[in-house]
């Protein structure tokens, strides 16, 4: 009677996991379609976005490609202007260095040596 009571209970429960491992395969398939669903909609305003955008007149898309090569013309001069700065800072540096330290010290060398011969 009691081994007859534990096999029904342990059947029941292999019945639950197997109803719960069931549900849960839905709900992934279900999440999954969720997410096709949603990727199909996303697409389709992209679409209907393009079509929107090809509709409109072609000056806005020639605008807006003007703005873009503007945007990068200022980039690339911005770019330049930075890397000329750098330069000419580095330059002036090197020329105020070898003027200040360099030359002095040859000018005490040729001093130092010709200071005993007079």
């Amino acid at each position: 009677m009691m081994m007859m009571m534990m096999l029904q209970l342990h059947l029941l429960l292999l019945l639950l996991l197997q109803l719960l491992l069931l549900l849960l395969m839905i709900m992934v398939v279900m999440m999954m379609m969720l997410l096709l669903l949603l990727l199909m909609m996303i697409m389709m305003m992209m679409m209907m976005m393009l079509e929107l955008m090809m509709m409109m007149m072609m000056m806005m898309m020639m605008m807006m490609m003007m703005m873009m090569m503007m945007m990068m013309m200022m980039m690339m001069m911005m770019m330049i202007m930075i890397m000329i700065m750098t330069m000419t800072t580095t330059t002036i540096i090197m020329i105020t260095f070898r003027i200040n330290v360099l030359f002095p010290c040859y000018c005490v060398g040729f001093t130092s040596q010709s200071v005993p011969r007079v």
